[in-house]
């Protein structure tokens, strides 16, 4: 037990029973005198400690039960209320014990949510007084204590605290606004581990938004708010109230306002993070299922995000307005009514010589440091053009220059891999269904370079299963019927054959072969594997002779080949060969080529770093996995029926039809 000594004058059991005694009707008078001797005694650390004590925890239960009685009361003692509230401010501050005293009350946040608040009729000096010493109360009982912290935030303190900022700023009154931001950042920082999901007003979710965009603050307080704020901007539920709340133009108004303020601070690093978790917050709301379904009240907000989407090189600050405009833009477009109108608002030839000009410039020099500065820039404008060009009109209305093309490829020779797997498969995207695209492509020699990036043994593991993919769609592509394309709607213009000079450019190409068999050997992903098996097949499509001399060179050096397409074959389950016992070649290829179409079509987000949203892809990619074997039963038949093959190739892959006791009708 502390020693009662140690406080000469106070005698605290004293002051505890006439407290505990006191009624709310009861004379001021008569309650004051043990009020002040507390006041003054809390003041003293001798006594703080005291009072924590053990057997001395009930005076401060009786202070707090009587500030409440008192509150109860209408019209309670401003003055007794004050001073006890600065008893309870001083006897919290740093006391552990006493603080746990404090929140085990149960009432006592409630009654400080709503002394934070206050209104600016009436007597506004007391009125704020009053309120800014709540304020103080409630950061000495959170100050590095997270209980009262956690409590804080569950009882809603921090919607108070918000209110009450707001308000200071907006009758210039800053004396508390330093404290209520700490306090409100030291609350704020457990939203996203609270086991119980908060409730965001429409009025919240808006000053939250709005506070660090209030003008005429420096730099300084500007990130004490931005960091005050951060943690609701990345919790899941205040990301849904701001989509809710239709607040997703304020957000994006936040980040230019931090991109601004922030561009020349000496706190580069803090400003850094900050920017990129206010782009985060926004890019998750865009990923929202409801997001796309806002696109029809927010043709201004469009308008706004197409300006913003294409850098130039008189844009000096950050590129994140941008990233963030070619995200939003890009989730929006998944609706194809959306993509129709959001195209057209786009400047596509700066965006295009952009990309290209940052994309050529960083491809030819050193990926020392400096070759990412816009990496997420052209990783999500790639994105962007991609989901645009999902519906086949606006291919084939805006994307089937050659421009477009050679953004692609430009962006497939940037050296990040993310953003080399956004331009092959944008690529792939333009070419589809574009005989001119394709043999534009052809003859620049874009599959020559996509080969020697495959052979470069620097290229990241995931970049060469896009080019296999990448090559695969050529292939897809070369091998389609003319009569199978869309039409144009031009009659005049007769769809012709490749050919077969454009056939040969693509057949012809050194190491053609090993992107498909890389996504055959090396990778364990059954898409990979089928669409290697695919483009093998295509390969023997488009140039039966040429083709079949081109395979069966390959296996007869490459036996790794060969093993894979036995243990695929032989090595499935009963079920699976029952059902392959005989194969048709060519409507088997039909069949897996029309279900690798589909899933290029959609936007699928593996290798994605930024939040791209898209259809859904898990069907797709099921219904490819499956085809592996199919692919491969195609493979075998097609090289036994061709003339041509080299006699050992042949034993192989009779022994390897037999070992899996199938039958081909050749």
């Amino acid at each position: 037990m502390a020693d009662q000594s140690a406080v000469p004058n106070v005698d605290l059991v004293q002051i505890c029973a006439t407290l505990g005694r006191a009624t709310s009707d009861e004379s001021i008078d008569t309650i004051e005198p043990a009020v002040d001797a507390l006041l003054e005694a809390s003041r003293d650390s001798a006594a703080k400690r005291s009072i924590a004590a053990s057997r001395q925890n009930n005076v401060l239960d009786s202070v707090v039960q009587y500030l409440l009685r008192q509150e109860a009361q209408q019209p309670s003692s401003y003055t007794i209320e004050s001073k006890l509230l600065r008893c309870i401010g001083n006897l919290v501050a740093d006391e552990n014990q006493n603080r746990d005293v404090v929140l085990a009350s149960g009432q006592f946040l409630d009654f400080l949510r709503t002394s934070i608040v206050f209104e600016t009729i009436g007597d506004q000096d007391k009125q704020y007084e009053r309120a800014s010493l709540a304020l103080k109360v409630a950061f000495n009982l959170c100050n590095d204590y997270e209980p009262a912290q956690q409590a804080a935030l569950a009882a809603g303190v921090d919607h108070a605290v918000l209110e009450h900022i707001h308000t200071c700023l907006f009758i210039s009154k800053d004396d508390t606004t330093d404290l209520g931001l700490e306090l409100l950042e030291m609350i704020g920082q457990h939203v996203s581990s609270s086991t119980a999901t908060p409730s965001f007003s429409k009025d919240f979710t808006h000053k939250i938004l709005r506070l660090p965009c209030i003008e005429d603050v420096d730099e300084d307080t500007f990130l004490e708010m931005t960091r005050a704020t951060s943690p609701y901007l990345i919790y899941a539920p205040f990301q849904e109230a701001v989509l809710a709340d239709s607040f997703v133009p304020l957000a994006f108004e936040l980040l230019e306002k931090a991109i601004f303020m922030l561009s020349n601070s000496r706190k580069a690093d803090e400003c850094r993070l900050l920017e990129s978790t206010i782009l985060r917050a926004i890019t998750e709301i865009s990923t929202l299922p409801a997001f796309p379904s806002t696109f029809a009240s927010s043709s201004d907000f469009v308008r706004t995000l197409c300006d913003r989407c294409v850098l130039t090189e008189t844009d000096g600050d950050s590129p994140n307005v941008a990233v963030c405009a070619c995200i939003l833009l890009g989730n929006f477009a998944i609706d194809p009514s959306a993509a129709a109108v959001i195209t057209p608002q786009i400047k596509m030839d700066a965006l295009h010589d952009f990309i290209t000009l940052k994309a050529y410039r960083r491809s030819r020099a050193s990926t020392a440091a400096g070759s990412q500065d816009h990496a997420d820039y052209l990783h999500a404008a790639a994105g962007m053009l991609r989901h645009l060009a999902l519906p086949v009109e606006i291919r084939q209305k805006f994307f089937r220059d050659e421009a477009s093309k050679q953004t692609a490829m430009a962006l497939a020779q940037y050296p990040r891999p993310e953003v080399q797997i956004s331009g092959l498969r944008l690529l792939r995207q333009f070419i589809m269904d574009d005989p001119i695209g394709l043999e534009h492509a052809l003859n620049s020699s874009y599959h020559i370079v996509m080969l020697r990036l495959f052979t470069d043994p620097t290229t990241d593991g995931r970049v060469k299963l896009e080019i296999s993919r990448t090559i695969t769609a050529l292939l897809r592509e070369l091998a389609k019927p003319m009569n199978a394309l869309p039409s144009t709607g031009a009659m005049s213009e007769p769809q012709q054959a490749f050919s077969d000079a454009t056939v040969s450019a693509l057949i012809s190409a050194p190491h053609l072969v090993d992107p498909l068999s890389y996504a055959i050997t090396e990778s364990k992903l059954p898409l990979a594997q089928a669409e290697g098996y695919l483009g093998l097949c295509l390969i023997l499509r488009c140039s039966p002779a040429q083709g079949v001399t081109l395979l069966s060179s390959y296996l007869y050096t490459h036996p790794s080949l060969i093993a894979a397409l036995r243990a695929q074959i032989t090595g499935s389950s009963q079920d699976t060969a029952s059902a392959n016992t005989s194969a048709l070649p060519i409507r088997g290829s039909k069949a897996i080529a029309g279900s690798v179409e589909r899933k290029d079509e959609v936007a699928d987000s593996a290798g994605e770093a930024l939040p791209l949203q898209g259809a859904k892809t898990d069907t797709a990619v099921t219904g490819v996995a499956g085809k592996a074997r199919d692919n491969a039963l195609v493979l075998l038949s097609e090289m036994l029926k061709s003339e041509g093959l080299d006699d050992g190739v042949r034993d192989e892959l009779d022994s390897i039809a037999n070992e899996a006791g199938i039958t081909l009708r050749l």
